[in-house]
């Protein structure tokens, strides 16, 4: 039986005038209630499919339940007071299933609950409820269309009291959708569909089908179109069948629909578009009241820039995406134009990518397929004469985002609330690439996520506590207060100014950096920015307390030779984080190409001395014995995996493998002591006065001159993927090595076998990292040379 989530905690706790929400909220008791009086039915098979919401008044919920006769969907109506006597007073045993004036659960908590398909406002589905009913209605509806008395129908979409639609079959192979509308919607409904079948023949000259109207019952309020051939886009992209052509068909059939003149459709000129924005700014704040200042913000940017907007007026369909294409042999056909009017086409076009980017964000399809999508879409929209002006695409594209920010509540998704907050920050990220951005920081939005699919991917997880910790601004706030001492005391008056990801490793781990506000009455705010190192698989206590030992051991501001860590702040390990200071400083790589001081020549001898000082301060943390058996291990695996993704290197790998082995027995007898495991130039943050070191992951005890001959493997490649610098690189590589051995006492020989074992491991580093995957054979043949000049012959 399910329990209800945070969200929905929070949610019925602020919602005191409909008293059957808490009830509502939880499919399992709602279903455990109902089997009651229905045998047949798993209660633990309960979900949420919609949910319609109206603050203080009632609240509409549609549950899909398993049963041992097939699905079912039933649908409960949470009252407040004043609606629930409206109810009783109007109650009809023809359209629910349960008395309301039953001494039972759903009838104390002012709750009616019924099975579809009944719906007092959509007529026609008492007659389609039964069998015997819906044949004689159907054969009204089609007449000469309905070719047999042997026919399947099935309910593919359902909006309480708005709109019902069935997929009819007829066993000749016929087949047709049959729309149900209320009051209000019947009229301007059938008004669009039929001025669209109308100019269905001229479309499907161009390869563009359009749903055509058979049959109108003004009584019932309902429509009857042909049934479109062929699968709906969204449900290729779910199968992983969707090909580029696809999605290009879709872009070129939007493109001509844009192009047909239809007669009578109404002008919008942007103004509903705007009214909806400021709805769904309310709505969010109504769901999750710490978003409301946020919401209103995002809402009046996007208001003030549609505004501003020039647009064309052409013919749109005005709610374009994946489910509302049909692609067929040949054709691709479009559906469901209950929302077309006169207006820009770009919103379409911004629409339709908005719905990818949540369809992606949900799981619907992998996001590395994301940009090939939307580009491909684009594509097919625009032509080959790509005269379409696509200039305002981010803009529509953020709008369309946000009026996806309720669909986790709607949909019923766990923790919705921290999803609401999801697709807004997807939102804010759009429009941030848009020019003469105001900011937007200060209503907590995070921008800068290292590309969108890592971007999707992270926020994917957020419903796990531990990465909403990371990610959303408030939750990062407490658990900041809640693991961070020194801060603890600010309180209220800390804020969350922006969440910047720097590295992303997708699945893995993430460094953070979190930009803070304390709010002071009688000075100017306080700014200060953190880190935030986060790893999927667990928190790393190993590396948080070593790098705390080797602070508190001398390695810190106050360190003679001006070598330090990073002070470390707090770990949260419910979290899966620890913080840290941000600490400045250059890379070497940042210094030769921007040495405004003329640091890079020292830095490398300080960093040579900064070395030797981290060996010579242990940490009392147990810490795993690394060999150079393992180093030649790992070095073998990695390479055998390159010889098997590109076989022509295959023997000269085999005899780098064969020389690495036969190093094994050499090196085995090295001094060993504590060791950093992964030093290379960009673990050391240099300044004019101090050498910063980093990421203490891997620290570990094993052969002292690993760590040299690291940093020095890496200085050799970078002089490789960086020509016009190689001699710069290849310089350093010699003053390190040379400053090293001199002030460690150790061999010249040895150190350059260690640091060929590392140089030989950038060869499968350079296939897994796609930017440097055009150097992998040249690192090949770097390593042979060194090989013949270093080592033994195998």
């Amino acid at each position: 039986m399910n329990a209800l989530s945070n969200s929905d905690t929070e949610f019925v706790a602020r919602e005191t005038e409909i008293p059957g929400l808490k009830l509502l909220m939880d499919p399992g008791r709602v279903a455990q209630i109902w089997c009651k009086d229905h045998q047949g039915i798993d209660p633990a098979s309960a979900s949420i499919k919609y949910i319609r919401y109206k603050p203080g008044r009632r609240c509409i919920v549609v549950y899909h339940l398993v049963t041992c006769r097939g699905d079912v969907q039933i649908v409960a109506t949470a009252y407040d007071r004043q609606g629930w006597n409206k109810h009783l007073r109007t109650f009809d045993d023809s359209t629910c299933d349960t008395n309301p004036l039953a001494a039972d659960q759903f009838a104390k908590l002012w709750i009616s609950v019924a099975q579809f398909p009944r719906d007092r406002k959509l007529r026609a589905l008492e007659s389609l409820r039964r069998s015997e009913t819906a044949k004689n209605t159907l054969e009204r509806l089609l007449k000469e269309e309905a070719d047999d008395r042997v026919f399947r129908m099935q309910c593919v979409g359902y909006k309480p009291g708005k709109r019902a639609v069935f997929d009819v079959q007829m066993s000749g192979g016929r087949r047709f959708a049959v729309k149900l509308f209320d009051s209000q919607s019947f009229e301007p409904s059938r008004y669009l569909t039929q001025a669209w079948s109308n100019v269905g023949k001229e479309l499907h000259d161009l390869g563009v089908a359009m749903p055509e109207l058979i049959r109108v019952n003004s009584k019932q309020r309902i429509l009857v179109t042909r049934w479109l051939a062929g699968n709906t886009l969204a449900c290729e992209m779910a199968s992983q069948q969707s090909c580029p052509k696809s999605m290009r068909d879709a872009g070129r059939a939007l493109r001509i629909m844009h192009d047909t003149k239809v007669k009578h459709l109404l002008g919008n000129r942007g103004r509903g578009e705007t009214k909806t924005l400021r709805h769904l700014a309310a709505d969010i704040g109504l769901l999750v009241p710490s978003l409301k200042r946020t919401a209103d913000s995002l809402a009046k940017e996007l208001e003030t820039r549609l505004v501003k907007t020039p647009s064309i007026e052409l013919p749109i369909h005005g709610d374009f995406y994946a489910k509302q294409v049909c692609i067929d042999e040949g054709v691709t056909g479009i559906i469901d134009f209950d929302q077309s009017q006169i207006g820009d086409p770009i919103r379409d076009v911004g629409n339709f990518i908005a719905k990818l980017v949540f369809s992606s964000y949900r799981g619907d399809f992998p996001t590395d397929r994301l940009t090939e999508f939307e580009q491909q879409f684009i594509d097919g929209y625009c032509g080959k004469s790509q005269n379409r002006d696509l200039a305002t695409l981010d803009l529509n594209v953020a709008a369309g985002l946000f009026k996806c920010v309720t669909h986790p509540f709607r949909c019923g998704m766990a923790n919705w609330h921290d999803h609401l907050a999801n697709i807004m920050e997807l939102a804010a990220d759009r429009i941030s690439r848009l020019p003469k951005l105001r900011s937007l920081r200060s209503q907590n939005h995070a921008s800068c996520f290292p590309d969108s699919n890592c971007r999707l991917d992270l926020l994917r997880d957020v419903p796990e506590a531990w990465m909403a910790n990371a990610l959303i601004p408030e939750r990062a706030r407490q658990n900041i207060l809640q693991h961070i001492p020194s801060l603890a005391q600010y309180g209220r008056r800390l804020d969350v100014d922006d969440i910047v990801i720097l590295r992303c490793k997708p699945k893995r781990r993430c460094l953070i950096r979190y930009d803070l506000r304390i709010d002071q009455s009688q000075s100017p705010n306080q700014k200060l920015s953190i880190l935030g190192k986060l790893r999927f698989k667990g928190v790393d206590r190993h590396g948080y307390l070593v790098q705390q030992q080797l602070f508190e051991r001398g390695l810190n501001q106050w360190n003679p030779h001006g070598v330090s860590v990073p002070e470390t702040l707090g770990i949260a390990a419910d979290s899966r984080m620890w913080f840290q200071k941000i600490v400045p400083g250059k890379s070497l790589e940042q210094l030769i190409t921007h040495d405004d001081e003329g640091l890079f020549e020292s830095a490398v001898d300080r960093i040579a001395h900064s070395l030797l000082m981290l060996h010579r301060t242990p940490v009392s943390i147990p810490a795993k014995n690394y060999t150079v058996a393992d180093e030649v291990e790992s070095l073998a695996s990695r390479l055998r995996f390159v010889a098997r993704e590109q076989p022509r290197h295959s023997d000269v790998i085999e005899e780098l493998i064969a020389r690495a082995i036969g190093l094994e027995c050499q090196l085995a007898l090295e001094p060993c002591g504590p060791i950093h495991r992964d030093f290379h130039p960009a673990q050391v943050l240099v300044t004019s006065d101090r050498l910063n070191l980093l990421d203490f992951d891997l620290y570990c005890h094993g052969p002292i001159m690993l760590d040299a001959g690291n940093f020095l493997a890496h200085l050799w490649e970078l002089g490789i993927r960086n020509p016009h610098q190689a001699a710069r690189w290849e310089q350093a590589a010699d003053r390190f090595g040379s400053v090293y051995c001199r002030i460690s006492c150790s061999s010249q020989q040895n150190l350059e076998r260690w640091a060929w074992l590392a140089f030989a491991r950038h060869i499968w580093i350079s296939t897994q990292i796609p930017d440097r995957s055009g150097v992998t054979e040249e690192l090949i043949g770097a390593v042979v040379r060194r090989a013949a000049d270093c080592l033994p012959a195998a």
